[in-house]
């Protein structure tokens, strides 16, 4: 949906901020008026352990962003998508909780209108944690070899691991498409389109597909 509303998307691929949480950071982290510039950085993609002063941390981390937005048109709705993040988060945006994420693989979308247009300047705050597996009981994050196999990344996989972004739509915003073909021969094919769709208001909407290559 980039770029729909008028307006481009806004990369926060970069260097982040990132502190180990501790009990006063976890009141105290999603303030944008917190002062972090002392902190380490961590490049988003990435998994803090790349970065020497995590190396050996096993989490959580809290990883923060500054960012500006200008203005958007009217009838544009924001954004906030987190592509993968390893391996569950809490995501806060200028103060104000937006919701949680589970799975690094499973890309995530929340609505953010109402913080984009209220200011230009933005802090975005995401609380991280990838708890070592435990050898007892049940596991409570699906995260396989790339936490503890052969694939697994020297120290802890944990980390913002896909891009950030703030994305714009029209007041329709297509929020999940998918597409499965049934059948294809050389000439033709049978496809199965499902689309799920977000709208401020009911109303009827039109749908255009095109098939190339």
């Amino acid at each position: 949906m980039s770029a729909i509303g008028g307006s481009p998307a806004i990369d926060l691929s970069g260097s982040w901020q990132a502190a180990a949480l501790t009990t006063a950071l976890h009141r105290s982290g999603a303030d944008p008026d917190l002062d972090d510039h002392d902190w380490s950085t961590v490049d988003v993609p990435g998994h803090w352990a790349a970065t020497p002063a995590f190396a050996d941390t096993d989490g959580p981390i809290l990883h923060r962003r500054a960012f500006t937005t200008g203005p958007v048109p009217e009838g544009t709705r924001s954004w906030l998508v987190l592509d993968g993040v390893m391996a569950q988060s809490d995501v806060w945006l200028d103060g104000g909780y937006v919701g949680t994420t589970n799975g690094y693989f499973v890309p995530h979308r929340f609505e953010v209108s109402d913080a984009v247009a209220a200011r230009d300047e933005h802090s975005l705050a995401v609380e991280v944690s990838c708890p070592p597996p435990s050898h007892h009981g049940p596991k409570r994050s699906l995260t396989g070899s790339i936490q503890s196999g052969p694939l697994a990344p020297p120290g802890s996989p944990g980390g913002i691991w896909r891009g950030v972004r703030i994305d714009h739509s029209g007041p329709v915003a297509i929020r999940h498409a998918r597409l499965l073909c049934l059948s294809a021969s050389t000439e033709r094919a049978t496809l199965l389109v499902r689309m799920v769709l977000d709208a401020t208001v009911a109303c009827d909407v039109r749908i255009d597909t095109s098939v190339t290559g």
